[in-house]
């Protein structure tokens, strides 16, 4: 299955239409993306994205 290629904006708003979560849309386009299940175009292409752990709320 060959992946699909979009702007990371548009796969942004895509992930954003099944969940209001940022952290979640996050993680799913970080997943998307450094699976290769997606492929960036414009300024992020062949981009991975890495995530760091939430801060804690403590500090």
């Amino acid at each position: 299955m060959k992946p699909k290629t979009c702007t990371l904006e548009e796969l942004l708003q895509s992930v954003n239409t099944f969940t209001e979560d940022d952290r979640e849309v996050a993680v799913i386009v970080a997943h998307l993306v450094n699976s290769g299940k997606v492929r960036l175009r414009g300024n992020f292409a062949g981009v991975k994205i890495r995530l760091s752990p939430p801060r804690s709320a403590s500090l």
